[in-house]
């Protein structure tokens, strides 16, 4: 595990970390079995991948993208410089297959919508579904889509802020109105 990361993996957690994407939950450099990730989410079960030059077509990391792939994980990589050019375009198709993940996991469970998601360990988000759904399928794996200023539009920050403060009075025994 390397001590110091390079200026990519840098920018990519400063996007990913604190549960700044959606509020998605990312670790760094994470050991899954012999493998070490840069970046990975548990709870859609994907890993991101910051590659310098030394990745190019490199048959090492295509036996690791399946053996992780084997074990449940879709494998996102993205170069260097697109990390460092382009991180609101990295930022949207990370959120379009943290998105597709979630799907998959709501329409495989054996229980109907938000419980058979969490049942399965996936929390159910529903933010940034607008800015994800105009992509074509697979353009996560492509180059990544044109950068959007915010993963979530300013309409759905005011009703997700609503929803929150609503909901905080009713825990609170509070009426809703003010």
């Amino acid at each position: 595990m390397r001590h110091e990361p390079t200026d990519a993996e840098r920018k990519l957690w400063s996007i990913l970390r604190a549960k700044r994407l959606a509020g998605w939950k990312f670790k760094r450099q994470e050991q899954i079995d012999r493998y070490i990730v840069d970046f990975v989410c548990f709870g859609a079960r994907l890993i991101v991948e910051a590659d310098g030059s030394q990745h190019a077509e490199n048959t090492a990391d295509a036996h690791r993208d399946a053996y992780l792939s084997g074990q449940g994980f879709r494998v996102l990589r993205f170069w260097n410089n697109e990390i460092l050019t382009n991180p609101d375009g990295v930022a949207t198709a990370i959120l379009a297959a943290l998105t597709e993940s979630e799907d998959t996991a709501e329409n495989s469970s054996p229980l109907a919508g938000e419980e058979g998601a969490r049942a399965e360990g996936v929390g159910r988000r529903g933010v940034g579904r607008a800015a994800a759904a105009s992509l074509p399928p697979g353009a996560a794996a492509a180059s990544p889509p044109t950068p959007l200023p915010d993963p979530l539009p300013q309409g759905e920050r005011e009703a997700v802020d609503d929803n929150s403060r609503s909901s905080s009075r009713a825990e609170l025994g509070e009426g809703a109105a003010e």
